[in-house]
This record gives structure tokens, C-alpha cells and sequence, in this order.
């Protein structure tokens, strides 16, 4: 999970953590594939924690594959000090 690699923590604390956020409403989970991890979508009140101005995350299952690909280069970057621009941030 990027999570726990992104933050070097066990996958069992980054599920806690995770679990922590959806419960104050800043992350949801929504689970896509039958056998598969679900995803956690930033939410309004999670974004407003930010100094980001972005509308909530949206799922969108035509994308999902693709969104997580680049969701692990975006970790091996951050992992490694590069600075990341996401695609919603540069819309």
C-alpha cells in the first residue's frame, strides 16, 4: 500500500491511521474490487486541512489502474525528495 511505503510505517499502522481519518471525515474508503484493497478519497473537510484548493476526490473506475501506477511513482519520487504537482493540482 503507498501509505505504508510513503511513510515508512507497517501496514498495520497505516490501516489505523487510515481508519483514524476516515472516522474524523477526512479520508473515505470505498472499496471497488470483489478481493481487492479499496482506495481512500480525500474529503472537503481532509483538503481543508491543506493549504490545497481543490474540490473532494472523485473515483472515477475507468482511471482507477492508471491513478494507482502513477500514485506509486509519485511515492518513489517523494520517497527519493522530489517535489510532486499532481494532475488535479495542475488543472
Amino acid at each position: 500500500m503507498q501509505v505504508s511505503r510513503l511513510f515508512e510505517v507497517d501496514l498495520s499502522k497505516a490501516y489505523r491511521r487510515l481508519r483514524a481519518m476516515v472516522d474524523r471525515g477526512l479520508v473515505r474508503h470505498e472499496r471497488v474490487f470483489h478481493l481487492e484493497p479499496g482506495v481512500y478519497l480525500a474529503t472537503a473537510s481532509g483538503i481543508g486541512c491543506t493549504d490545497l484548493l481543490l474540490p473532494p476526490a472523485k473515483l472515477d473506475i475507468r482511471t482507477l489502474r492508471h491513478d494507482l501506477k502513477v500514485t506509486d511513482v509519485c511515492v518513489s519520487y517523494l520517497r527519493s525528495g522530489m517535489p510532486v504537482t499532481t494532475e488535479r493540482e495542475m488543472r
